[in-house]
């Protein structure tokens, strides 16, 4: 046989096997079409819906209608998962052209928004991030349409409670949903204030006398609609001036409008820094590429099932990441606030936690809703475990201690009746998996929501948890039954635009600028004119007036703390002060009692003596040591032995405070922090140098972006 035909031969055999190939390939796909309809079919079927086209329809298919099973929960009677939007007119939309808006809504009515803003609920419900709003009936009382206007009466001294949101670019936008229906949903009544006395005198307009004035001026028939809610500004909040502290954030709270469809938005609503994604100029910008926050019903389903629980519900969120269990975890939280009103939350992320800096695990007792993402939720903790790292990798048997502590925390300073919400990481994988098991089978929640993403889906290998929680948790007959309950989890997510390593470099230049200890509390308003504090300023650490903290009152320990990528060692005593200068430490209240020793083997210099170091290697149970915050050590004054260090926690905390950790490169401080107030001087600038890395200390800070490695970038 010729080479010729020998060739052909071989082409013939190769096109035969490419088309048995695709043969196969497209059988595959209509076993996963039809598998996929299957699933859609048992979906429908469970919401009680039509079955719709497309897995992702669900989200956007219209009112699914969802009967309560207790009267007494705020299972919402409607879950609308359509684009019925909002459309500001003359005839349902007033403004005093002060930052201060009425707006009047239809039923099932949806209004997405981009930036902050405050909102008070006065007629009806409506719900934002999954929490329910509902006024008091005294409030409601004063916007009834048949009610005459009156001036200075007695209840327009009332004050109002209104609402921080914050819904900036790097999470889906927030929406305001107008309920469907008003009858059968509980909420969170809105507890009557008691009257403040009258600071501004009695010409002073109050905030109830403004709205009435704006709700007389209302049509007829928006008057008589079912959700009528307050918004007024929160721009003197002063976080969307975050842009000229960190350029890679800029446009965080502006807004996407072109300045020709400004007018569409701005003629009706006049709030500065509220910023709506209207139907009529989403096709004209880039809102309509934005996720808005929308829940499938499944959500609602699954967590009414979890809050409906017979005991006081312990719920835990696992999973692994890019499913969304942060936003499952709010959700959670916003849903149980309808039966409860204080939630406990244990943060167990080291990496991305919710409500505290990276680098700790904490447990927290709530009053308030979550209506942000996480660096808008920064609190105080009841508790907290310092660890000084992004992952539990280095040392995951001191993690399980944390873990243990903070449940042991919940049990004994927490009532029994107050519920408790669990936020995990996302490894869950090898050691990973173990660490999460440990934790599960010691706390024994009453209900697992294990995120994950229909079986047949591509991504299924990859994101979902391998393993039965159900069969793994409930192996005991002896122990507390543990129910897992599978949800369904955001599977066709975009790359990230914010990674997480930019994430926690946001929340610490936002935790140090802050100035007030919970700023997502409600805000009570009385009179229109009151005086406004900013919650952030970012005069940046180098204009901040740091505490002088005296070496000989505080003891300091280094914990996962690596000299170089691929060698761990222990910082020698003689380059204490050089590893912390300049960088971020946790502030500890140590209660254990340490028996002086001093080791003449170890050179000390003699500017070190005063020091007391604890050793790393030294095993202590986290309940001795309780995080109250955390401090940039902005300078040491070897002269006068005193560490200067920059802190926003309040001086009640710190005053307990006697014991100071370094943890690893990885909770460091963001390059912007040190270069605030230099960007125009590089021969100053303190810290840092431009030139080649020499003398002791020095190390290249690790630059962040979001650069695509080659494998990513299209060939096109």
């Amino acid at each position: 046989m010729s080479s010729v035909n020998q060739f052909e031969v071989l082409r013939q055999v190769a096109k035969a096997n490419k088309r048995k190939a695709l043969a196969e390939k497209e059988k595959e796909r209509a076993k996963k079409v039809e598998r996929k309809q299957e699933f859609l079919r048992e979906t429908a079927a469970k919401a009680k819906k039509p079955v719709q086209s497309t897995l992702i329809t669900e989200a956007i298919a219209g009112p699914v209608t969802i009967a309560p099973k207790e009267p007494q929960l705020s299972l919402p009677a409607t879950v609308n998962t359509g684009f019925q939007q909002f459309k500001p007119s003359q005839y349902n939309t007033r403004s005093n052209k002060e930052n201060l808006t009425i707006i009047a809504m239809c039923a099932g009515e949806t209004l997405p928004f981009h930036g902050t803003v405050l909102v008070c609920p006065l007629v009806g419900t409506f719900t934002v991030n999954g929490f329910l709003f509902k006024p008091h009936d005294n409030v409601q009382k004063e916007f009834e349409p048949a009610k005459k206007f009156a001036k200075s009466s007695k209840s327009s001294r009332t004050p109002l409670r209104f609402y921080p949101c914050f819904s900036p670019k790097t999470s889906s936008f927030l929406v305001i949903e107008a309920s469907k229906s008003n009858n059968c949903e509980e909420g969170r009544v809105e507890q009557a204030l008691q009257q403040q006395s009258d600071y501004f005198g009695n010409n002073d307009v109050t905030i109830l006398d403004s709205l009435k004035h704006l709700f007389e001026k209302l049509s007829d028939e928006s008057k008589k609609l079912p959700t009528i809610v307050a918004l007024k500004s929160f721009a003197y909040s002063g976080l969307d001036q975050i842009q000229r502290r960190l350029p890679f954030f800029k446009d965080l709270f502006e807004p996407y409008v072109p300045l020709n469809s400004r007018e569409l938005t701005e003629d009706n609503l006049n709030i500065d820094g509220f910023h709506p994604v209207l139907a009529q100029i989403a096709q004209t910008s880039q809102n309509s590429q934005h996720p808005q926050l929308f829940f499938p019903p499944s959500w609602y389903s699954t967590v009414f099932q979890a809050v409906s629980h017979n005991q006081t519900p312990v719920i835990c969120v696992v999973g692994s990441k890019g499913l969304g269990k942060s936003t499952m975890g709010r959700f959670v939280v916003n849903q149980l606030f309808s039966k409860h009103k204080k939630i406990a939350f244990m943060d167990c992320d080291l990496g991305q936690p919710e409500l505290t800096l990276t680098g700790q695990v904490s447990i927290h007792m709530l009053n308030d809703p979550l209506l942000g993402p996480s660096f808008t939720n920064l609190k105080h903790p009841l508790f907290s475990c310092f660890m000084g790292a992004t992952t539990p990798k280095n040392d995951p048997d001191f993690y399980s201690a944390c873990i243990v502590q903070l449940w042991d925390v919940y049990r004994a300073q927490i009532r029994p009746d107050v519920p408790l919400v669990i936020n995990t990481d996302g490894w869950v994988r090898g050691l990973g998996f173990d660490l999460l098991m440990h934790s599960l089978k010691h706390i024994r929640p009453t209900h697992v929501l294990q995120m994950c993403v229909p079986d047949f889906s591509p991504f299924a290998g990859a994101r979902n948890i391998k393993d039965d929680l159900s069969e793994l948790l409930n192996g005991d007959s002896n122990l507390s039954h543990v129910e897992v309950l599978k949800v369904n989890g955001y599977e066709n997510v975009k790359q990230a635009k914010y990674l997480p390593a930019v994430m926690r470099d946001l929340g610490i230049v936002v935790y140090f600028a802050q100035r007030k200890t919970n700023p997502a509390e409600p805000i009570v308003v009385t009179h229109l004119n009151e005086p406004k504090n900013a919650i952030w300023e970012w005069s940046g650490v180098p204009a901040a007036i740091p505490y002088s903290i005296p070496w000989k009152v505080v003891k300091l320990r280094f914990l996962n703390v690596e000299l170089s990528p691929y060698l761990r060692a222990k910082i020698p005593p003689s380059q204490s002060l050089v590893a912390l200068n300049g960088s971020i430490v946790g502030l500890v209240v140590d209660t254990l009692k340490y028996r002086k020793f001093v080791d003449s083997s170890v050179e000390r210099p003699s500017d070190c003596i005063d020091i007391s170091i604890i050793p790393s290697d030294i095993e202590i149970h986290p309940r001795f040591q309780n995080c109250v915050g955390f401090g940039v050590i902005r300078g040491i004054d070897i002269a006068r032995k005193l560490f200067y260090i920059v802190t926003p926690t309040p001086f009640v905390q710190l005053s307990g405070v006697n014991l100071i950790v370094r943890g690893s490169f990885d909770v460091n401080m963001p390059t912007s922090m040190f270069i605030d107030g230099f960007e125009n001087d590089r021969t100053n600038l303190p810290y840092i140098t431009y030139t080649p890395n020499e003398g002791i200390g020095a190390m290249a800070k690790r630059t962040r972006t979001k650069l695509l490695r080659k494998k990513f970038i299209s060939s096109k």
